[in-house]
Formats: C-alpha cells, sequence, structure tokens
C-alpha cells in the first residue's frame, strides 16, 4: 500500500544518500591525510581543490541529512576543514596545517550554501515530474 511504499522509499534513499556521503568524506580524509599528497589531479591547484572537494561534501551532506538547517550545515563543515588542518599540523609524517587551505573549503562550504536553495528546490521538482513517491 502507499503509505508503506512511502516509507520505505524514504528509507532507502536516505541510507543510499548517507552512504554517498561518508564514502565521499572517507576518501576526502584519506587524500588530505595520507603522508603524501597525491599529484594534482586538476592542474588548478591546491585551493581550488580544497574549495571543489568541501562544495562536493557540503552538497552530499545537506541531501544525506536533510532535516539540518543551512547555519547548522555551514558549521559542521567548516569545523571538518579546520580538524583536518588541525590533523595535518600534528601529523608528523610531511604534512603541514595551512590555514589557507580552510579559507578555501569555506569558500566551497558558502558557495553551496548560497545555491542549496535552489538544487533543493531542484530535487523536489525532479521528485514530482518522476511521480517518485514523496
Amino acid at each position: 500500500n502507499a503509505p508503506d511504499s512511502h516509507a520505505q522509499y524514504h528509507r532507502i534513499t536516505i541510507w543510499i544518500r548517507r552512504g554517498l556521503f561518508w564514502g565521499l568524506l572517507a576518501a576526502i580524509l584519506y587524500v588530505t591525510l595520507v603522508p603524501t599528497p597525491p599529484a594534482d589531479p586538476t592542474g588548478a591547484g591546491d585551493k581550488v581543490e580544497h574549495a571543489l572537494a568541501f562544495a562536493g561534501l557540503t552538497l552530499a551532506f545537506a541531501f544525506a541529512y536533510p532535516r539540518l538547517r543551512w547555519w547548522q550545515l555551514g558549521l559542521l563543515m567548516l569545523a571538518a576543514g579546520g580538524a583536518v588542518e588541525l590533523l595535518q599540523g600534528a601529523m608528523a609524517v610531511g604534512r603541514t596545517a595551512d590555514w589557507y587551505d580552510w579559507q578555501a573549503d569555506a569558500i566551497g562550504v558558502a558557495a553551496v550554501l548560497i545555491i542549496l536553495p535552489i538544487f533543493r528546490h531542484l530535487y523536489w521538482w525532479l521528485h514530482g515530474l518522476l511521480r517518485l513517491p514523496e
């Protein structure tokens, strides 16, 4: 029946979104905390990569935990970026903390927070267009 299918659909999609978020977080933590950083795949520079990584992570976090308010999302993501820099500074294996990296993380987070209402509106519009259970 409809209510059961709605609840089941919601449970499945929320776990998929959360799995994607936690997988992305694990990948970013690995890349940022290994003793020697991987080669720059984009050629765009370290700060651009930080901003893009945290923009993607923030967007994934927003859809994995949709009940979070924008300011909670922002604070948690900024704390995560700061924690990465503190961990890099505490490691004695060739990584160092760079607060300009944290500023780049913050730019990525802020960019997503600015456009997040558009993404959420688009998500729900597509949801209705495809006639998916609510």
